[in-house]
């Protein structure tokens, strides 16, 4: 009985022992990392001081980033900080803005719908008014990205909008305050009959099915 229970134990230490020597270690793994981390950190500083061009560095690595993780999967991906309040929305509808939806209309950026009670409505702002300035930045030239972005910001901030309204031959200056802003993922529900339901998500955010 002993004999077996030596031969099993001694088979159970040679089968670990094989399977560890396989494995690698996590300070082997994390040395490899250290290891590439620091080729890639050696290339750019080559490329940044020797390159015919000027180098834009953090495009070069954004680059190298998304063509990392685009070896994994279409759905890890890599998300600058300056986009991080773009997510925060996309994921749980809220933001820190003027509460409207703007529009590209006629070469202009304009008001498209002030929602009711939030700062653009409060403010005095209209459907169809024009957006000339942002504070102290002309965005005459600018997309509706640009001056969307413009006008988010940290909850409690002031800022000042420069708008012609169609009909006046004077620009207005409307000052407001941002507010945190929340989008309801819902637009339509209706009981269709005694047993079907019909909803309408507009977008899907972490308290939609709340």
């Amino acid at each position: 009985m002993k004999k077996h229970f030596l031969i099993v134990l001694s088979a159970i230490i040679c089968l670990s022992t094989l399977a560890s020597a396989q494995k690698p270690s996590n300070s082997d793994r994390y040395f490899k990392i250290n290891k590439n981390i620091d080729i890639l950190t050696t290339i750019l500083k080559e490329v940044d001081l020797f390159y015919v061009d000027s180098l834009d560095v953090d495009k070069v690595v954004n680059r190298t980033i998304n063509s990392m993780l685009t070896q994994l999967d279409p759905y890890t991906v890599y998300i600058p900080e300056d986009d991080m309040d773009d997510l925060k929305f996309m994921t749980t509808g809220e933001y820190a803005g003027i509460g409207s939806v703007i529009s590209y209309n006629d070469s202009n950026v304009v008001i498209n719908e002030p929602y009711k009670d939030l700062p653009a409505d409060k403010s005095g702002l209209k459907a169809g008014d024009i957006i000339i300035k942002i504070d102290d930045k002309d965005v005459a030239n600018y997309n509706v990205q640009q001056v969307s972005d413009l006008l988010k910001g940290k909850p409690g901030t002031n800022l000042e909008i420069t708008i012609n309204r169609p009909g006046e031959n004077k620009n207005r200056k409307i000052k407001i305050v941002r507010e945190k802003i929340s989008i309801h993922p819902i637009s339509y529900a209706a009981i269709v009959d005694d047993n079907i339901g019909y909803i309408h998500f507009d977008t899907f955010t972490e308290n939609g099915a709340q």
